[in-house]
């Protein structure tokens, strides 16, 4: 086994074991759950103060990095990288809700997303990218209301800046 393969290995066991929570007498768990397969990749998971938070990755193929973050409430993540060399940063925060999807398949794809909710509102973000050295920049802040964004990348080089703020976008 590479050193490579063995430390994707340390990475995915340090972060598939589920965090349990209680507030206020009732038990809500964080959950993530990683499937890799290639070699060089690594999925980094930090759900530090995230109640009922959910993240999902699988990665199939080489050198695909994913740093997620979760805090506050219960949002949702689900992530699939297929190729070489992409990497995707993601971030959830607040007490409202943010559910995001990203897929991503070929190489060199660059994603980095934020969204943050306030009581009442949400944020949906649903991405795909596919080709070759695609970026995306995603941000998303909701006070009252819904923010709903879909982004398709397809082919090469192409680069999107997108931002929603308030609510009911």
């Amino acid at each position: 086994m590479t050193h490579a393969a063995i430390l994707s290995l340390l990475r995915v066991s340090a972060v598939m074991m589920p965090v349990f929570w209680c507030s206020a007498g009732l038990a809500q768990s964080t959950t993530a759950t990683i499937s890799q397969t290639g070699n060089g990749s690594a999925a980094n998971v930090d759900q530090s103060g995230a109640l009922g938070a959910a993240v999902q990755v699988e990665q199939i193929g080489d050198v695909l990095v994913a740093n997620i973050v979760q805090r506050d409430a219960a949002h949702r993540l689900r992530l699939k990288m297929e190729g070489a060399d992409q990497s995707a940063e993601l971030s959830q925060s607040g007490a409202g809700l943010n559910r995001m999807e990203v897929d991503m398949g070929g190489s060199a794809n660059r994603v980095t997303a934020t969204q943050q909710s306030e009581v009442g509102g949400e944020n949906v973000a649903l991405l795909s990218q596919y080709g070759t050295g695609n970026q995306a920049l995603i941000a998303q802040q909701a006070a009252v209301g819904q923010n709903y964004l879909t982004l398709n990348q397809n082919g090469n080089d192409n680069t999107a800046n997108l931002s929603q703020t308030g609510g009911n976008n």
